[in-house]
């Protein structure tokens, strides 16, 4: 009869009734047997407790298991977890504020470090698209440059059917842009050829791309920029003043993404650069930043032969015999630019890989340190769920279930700390910024990329948080645990202290790397620059003024001011526009070639300066000899030429570009660049046609009045033009925000290392006292004192902690010593800053 009944589908109210059953009293696994005994409990009777169980087995294994096991999982897991949460608030704040900090850091660095990683990718056709760099070698000289000449990109087009598109560009020094009262000194601004266009994805808002910088006096201008000058108003057709040059608008692209070396803000027509085309081709004056693009289907590999030598075709062998170098053209993917490509003449300053890596590595380690202390606390806290254990294992529960549930109660927790984290991530994202020299907004951590590493990240910190208790904790054996009420897992003691080690060895690394960083940043910023830098007020003049013909009459006006000590003219100051040329000997060119830094000023500038002299002197304007010709190099400069001694180097004559005389001084060293570079060969020359900048020198007494003068004098002398100026001090301060900022980064995350490093020994050292509270009162009745007892209670953890410096050190010199490299002047790994 019981046969003939039709068999219902199992109730899903049922199936819930029976899932926790499993879980919190122990399954033992024959789902059936258990959902029986139930319903047999329940008062059914067995003609309905047949029917169930029948139906009950109509569900598919894989389901069954499921519902059972699973269906109700994780709402207990939650219950649990949330209880052991609120009955232990103190080691749950441990936990979740350590995860949550850990968490936020490693979201922060890999915005970081994709941000680094993606530049250039934007492009289309990017493994196409190749900048052209050159090598130039000569016996006692060679370097790599990120520019060429002018006639690299028209005739490699020409030579190479492979090469689709060629173009080149070169950056303008900060011209003066103009709109009716408008105007600014802009830096990204850039001449650029027709075909940058094609080569580069730059999405045109307003004109037409086809010939929009194929006619002179056009440009093609960024959003921003379109903004900023012409507001509301129509951007394209209208004009704008370059330098007083008028120019027509035929374009208006989208801003540059923030991921690319090439930061444009206006684009001007190559054409309208008519010096290119009087230096063409002009191998050697390597100032023009050219790209290509190949065709598809051309194999790299293939064609970068054929280009590294394509120069000796248009080189006659005469010429290149009496040049005295040799060179080597070789291509860089895009794509590779920003963090692999530090050679001379970058658009940018390029990233740093060491410090991507680092960014990475620190915060893999700062969350490695907060799963430590998550092991540690649930370990230590074996007893207070040893009854617990034991009472599911009495009922049935197998090892596996109980690291099933063990598991997903770490997850439960790391799911809360992940929801901590997003929070503090949000909140420490100006801050993160600020040490970064990044621009995240809120948007970019809800990126689906992010989310999916955020995935990927919760799995893994909570396997590995919550690996070794669910393990140990499901070793319990039910009978010991019963009798004594304490765990019985050994060795769980030995594997804390080995964990203890280890996340400190990891704080005490970071902060002896942090300790390093301030070392070197100290060392460079006290470095002697070789030159008076103190109050130098430097003013950029304008290029179409009368300033190469009426200099001294320039400097006689702002003399002439109260609180104006001196003044000097240049092409260039120290740390900023400094010009590059490639200069010989007269009589051994072969083999003497080198490349050298040039300046060109006047005859007050190295007293102004107090530049100091090893041989010889300086120009004196009085002496007619001195008016032309007559050049004055540095101490490297004579090294780099063979010479034995400044003295030697005296009346020998050099030429190349406006550099063209005898050395009549010998300069002592000076960093005439950041101090992070070796000193180069400088040569100093006398050429006022080059003079752009005047520099004074002011007293420090009433700087503010003094301002106020040169400012009303520069307007005078410069009708209608922008007044701006620097101070030569802060060109070289700027020089260190880098490694200022690295240095603060290294800070916040020693600092957040530390602290989640001192909370989990803080959660060890109140767990292990309030075990031996009994032990303590009786040591306080004999008379022990508080003292006593405190070292008590925490000698045997500073004794780890000792360990953990020692084992820290060795990992913090080779780091250490491996960043410094990057410093051409760097501090000394001193057994004082790891002690």
């Amino acid at each position: 009869m019981l046969k003939k009944m039709r068999i219902p589908k199992l109730p899903v109210r049922i199936l819930k009734r029976v899932s926790p059953l499993c879980i919190e009293e122990g399954c033992s696994g024959d789902i059936e047997e258990e959902y029986e005994e139930r319903l047999r409990l329940e008062g059914r009777s067995k003609a309905d407790r047949w029917i169930h169980s029948h139906a009950l087995k109509s569900i598919p294994k894989a389901l069954r298991s499921w519902l059972f096991t699973g269906g109700s999982m994780f709402s207990n897991y939650m219950k649990t977890a949330l209880r052991h949460i609120k009955k232990d608030k103190g080691y749950s704040f441990i936990n979740l504020f350590g995860l949550a900090i850990g968490i936020a850091c490693c979201l922060l660095a890999y915005l970081y470090m994709t941000e680094e990683k993606s530049y250039d990718n934007y492009h289309g056709a990017k493994e196409r698209i190749f900048r052209i760099a050159v090598h130039f070698k000569t016996k006692t000289f060679g370097d790599n440059w990120a520019a060429v000449g002018p006639g690299v990109g028209p005739i490699v087009k020409a030579d190479f059917p492979q090469v689709m598109h060629a173009g080149r560009i070169f950056q303008i020094e900060e011209p003066l842009v103009k709109k009716e009262q408008t105007m600014y000194h802009e830096e990204n601004v850039f001449y650029a050829d027709q075909d940058i266009l094609d080569i580069f994805t730059i999405p045109f808002l307003q004109g037409d791309p086809e010939g929009a910088l194929d006619r002179p006096n056009t440009l093609i201008l960024s959003e921003r920029m379109a903004d900023k000058y012409f507001g509301d108003e129509t951007a394209l057709g209208n004009t704008l003043i370059i330098d007083d040059d008028e120019y027509e608008v035929t374009g208006v692209v989208k801003n540059h993404p923030s991921n690319t070396h090439f930061k444009y803000g206006i684009l001007v027509s190559f054409l309208s650069y008519e010096r290119a085309t009087e230096y063409f081709p002009n191998w050697g004056w390597t100032v023009f930043h050219t790209y290509i693009k190949l065709a598809p289907g051309v194999d790299r590999e293939a064609f970068a032969p054929l280009l590294r030598d394509f120069e000796k075709k248009h080189v006659s062998e005469e010429d290149a015999q009496n040049r005295g170098y040799t060179t080597s053209y070789f291509m860089q993917p895009i794509a590779d630019i920003h963090l692999h490509s530090h050679i001379r003449d970058e658009i940018e300053t390029p990233g740093n890989p060491l410090y991507v890596s680092m960014t990475g590595i620190i915060s893999l380690f700062i969350l490695l340190i907060a799963c430590v202390n998550f092991m540690n606390l649930s370990t230590a806290r074996f007893s207070n769920r040893a009854k617990e254990v034991g009472l599911r294992k009495v009922l049935g529960a197998r090892r596996k279930q109980l690291i099933v549930q063990f598991l997903g109660e770490s997850f439960v927790m790391t799911f809360l700390a992940f929801c901590i984290a997003f929070v503090l991530s949000m909140a420490a994202l100006p801050l993160f910024n600020d040490l970064s020299g990044k621009a995240f907004t809120h948007p970019d951590l809800f990126q689906g990329r992010l989310l999916l590493v955020s995935v990927l990240l919760l799995f893994f910190v909570g396997i590995l948080s919550g690996c070794y208790p669910a393990i140990c904790l499901s070793t319990f054996m039910p009978g010991m645990i019963l009798r004594t009420g304490r765990d019985v897992v050994s060795g769980s003691s030995f594997l804390r202290k080995i964990l203890v080690v280890g996340q400190f060895a990891i704080s005490i690394a970071l902060l002896a790397g942090t300790f390093v960083v301030y070392t070197q940043l100290r060392f460079m910023k006290a470095r002697d620059l070789g030159f008076d830098a103190e109050q130098k007020l430097n003013l950029p003049w304008s290029l179409d003024s009368s300033l190469p013909e009426n200099y001294q009459s320039v400097k006689d006006e702002f003399t002439r001011l109260p609180g104006v000590m001196g003044a000097t003219v240049s092409s260039a100051i120290p740390g900023y526009g400094i010009y590059g040329w490639q200069l010989e000997i007269v009589g051994e060119m072969d083999s003497k070639l080198q490349y050298f830094s040039v300046c060109m000023i006047d005859d007050d500038f190295i007293p102004e300066f107090d530049i100091q002299m090893a041989a010889g002197r300086p120009f004196v304007q009085e002496l007619s000899t001195d008016i032309e010709g007559p050049l004055v190099i540095n101490e490297t400069a004579v090294r780099s030429l063979g010479w034995t001694s400044p003295e030697e180097a005296i009346g020998k004559q050099l030429r190349g570009g406006p550099a063209d005389g005898h050395v009549i001084g010998v300069m002592k060293d000076f960093h005439f660049h950041k101090v992070q570079k070796a000193i180069g060969p400088l040569v100093m020359v006398y050429a006022p046609d080059y003079f752009a900048y005047v520099t004074l020198t002011i007293d420090a007494a009433n700087p503010e009045r003094t301002m106020s003068l040169v400012k009303r004098t520069w307007e005078e002398l410069n009708p209608g033009g922008l007044y701006t100026y620097r101070f030569i001090d802060s060109i070289y301060d700027r020089f260190y925000r880098s490694d200022e900022r690295t240095g603060r980064l290294f800070s916040v995350f020693t600092f957040l290392g530390i602290f989640i490093s001192c909370l989990g020994l803080l959660g060890l050292v109140s767990y292990t006292t309030e075990r031996r509270t009994k032990e303590i009162g009786i040591r306080k009745v004999l008379g022990a004192s508080a003292s006593g007892i405190t070292i008590l209670l925490t000698k045997e953890f500073i004794k780890w902690v000792a360990l953990a410096s020692l084992a820290a050190m060795p990992l913090a010199y080779f780091t250490m010593h491996r960043w410094l490299q990057n410093f051409a002047y760097r501090t000394d790994l001193s057994v004082w800053i790891f002690v």
